[in-house]
């Protein structure tokens, strides 16, 4: 079961990170949600080390994102014209 834990949280972080390579908007939104499995292995293994690592990733994730979305360009609504 460990195993499978391990691969299921290897392709989750490497799909985060390739999301984050690739500049997609959401991508810290993905790595943040990829925390709760990765709680629930540190609970269910007694591996409780891991919980660190969540909390200071997650902080990340979440600074990361704030700046992406300052970043990111504002959408301006189309101009309407009247009848």
């Amino acid at each position: 079961m460990t195993d499978l834990w391990s691969y299921a949280l290897t392709l989750l972080g490497v799909a985060g990170t390739a999301l984050v390579g690739r500049k997609v908007w959401w991508a810290q939104h993905f790595l943040l949600i990829t925390q709760i499995p990765w709680t629930a292995f540190a609970l269910a293994t007694g591996q409780f080390g891991f919980l660190l690592g969540v909390v200071l990733n997650s902080a990340i994730y979440v600074s990361s994102a704030r700046e992406w979305q300052q970043q990111r360009p504002q959408r301006t609504p189309a101009p309407t014209t009247a009848p």
